[in-house]
């Protein structure tokens, strides 16, 4: 677990969470980011605010070099509403990039931290 938010009466509605994992599709370890927030709680921009919160927690972990095993970001996009709401290549403010689909129509994102290198494609 990365950060909980939780409402006035400390009660979590929301978490988000990174894992490094191996992404076969870019050939490389990136840090998996899930996010999940409580339902009466969805309708705010609270899942943005965790969102930000961890790039900016892991980005800054990577470019110290406290941490550099993943040299970026990489999500599954699940929520209908957010794939045809925000279905532009980039995200223009987390600058998550639009990589294709996986078998189950979830919009896979990818976000490279500065200095870090893609890898190159396959031959």
């Amino acid at each position: 677990m990365l950060f909980v938010a939780v409402d006035e009466t400390n009660t979590p509605i929301g978490v988000s969470t990174v894992s490094l994992t191996h992404i076969d599709q870019l050939r490389t370890e990136l840090w998996y980011y899930r996010t999940f927030v409580a339902g009466d709680h969805r309708a705010g921009s609270l899942a943005w605010v965790m969102m930000y919160a961890s790039i900016d927690h892991i980005r800054d972990r990577y470019t110290s070099g406290e941490d550099t095993r993943g040299p970026g970001m990489f999500m599954a996009v699940q929520n209908r509403g957010l794939k045809s709401t925000r279905d532009m290549a980039i995200w223009e403010r987390s600058r998550f990039a639009f990589i294709g689909e996986d078998a189950k129509g979830a919009h896979l994102r990818v976000l490279w931290f500065p200095g870090s290198e893609a890898p190159l494609p396959a031959d």
